[in-house]
């Protein structure tokens, strides 16, 4: 599971598990953890927010983190 964000200055920004981790890379360059110990990861959108979901290896389930997205122009 991954999650894809284009940021307005065209810059592409992906979250993916990587192994036990969930890490960031900007412009598929870098490797910066953001989290470690996940057994599962899961993304939701609803409307103009972006949800993740993991799933800790000792079974704690966490929804905190959200991204809200910019309305886009026509």
């Amino acid at each position: 599971m991954s999650l894809e964000i284009v940021k307005s200055d065209g810059s592409i920004v992906l979250y993916e598990r990587y192994g036990t981790s969930i890490r960031r890379r900007v412009n598929g360059t870098g490797h910066e953890i953001v989290l470690q110990n996940v057994k599962e990861m899961e993304c939701e959108s609803l409307g103009r927010k972006v949800i993740i979901e993991v799933e800790l290896i000792n079974g704690k389930k966490e929804k905190r983190l959200e991204y809200q997205m910019a309305q886009l122009s026509q």
